[in-house]
């Protein structure tokens, strides 16, 4: 996930810049047209504003994009695994060459380490 991380943070940061730039241009600008009320000027900068609030959509949508390809890399590996581990092993019990418990034992060899204690022998 490190790869990922550096180009998330740039897209991410210019989202933010993208944002910041609009925000303080709309304020700026808007409040000089109120006070001159040019119609020409209005509309122009309405563009101007516009073409930074499309700059913005278009880098959020690109930082989604990369988010969502990360994220379904992510699960595609784990659930791949278990996928995998599932198909090879009903291949091998239908085959009869080995039971569902050695599939257990031979695909998931965490399951075996957790075996039950004996009981606990009490003297009186």
């Amino acid at each position: 996930m490190s790869l990922c991380s550096g180009p998330l943070k740039k897209l991410s940061g210019q989202h933010l810049d993208a944002l910041a730039s609009s925000t303080h241009r709309a304020a700026s600008r808007f409040a000089a047209i109120k006070a001159i009320r040019v119609y020409r000027a209005e509309a122009r900068e309405k563009r101007a504003f516009n073409e930074i609030i499309d700059d913005a959509h278009g880098i959020s949508l690109k930082m989604a994009a990369a988010e969502s390809f990360f994220a379904g890399a992510g699960y595609l590996n784990s659930h791949g695994v278990v996928l995998i581990t599932f198909v090879l092993g009903t291949q091998q019990v239908i085959a009869g060459k080995i039971s569902i418990g050695q599939v257990t034992k031979k695909h998931c060899p965490s399951a075996d380490t957790f075996k039950p204690s004996p009981p606990l022998a009490f003297s009186s």
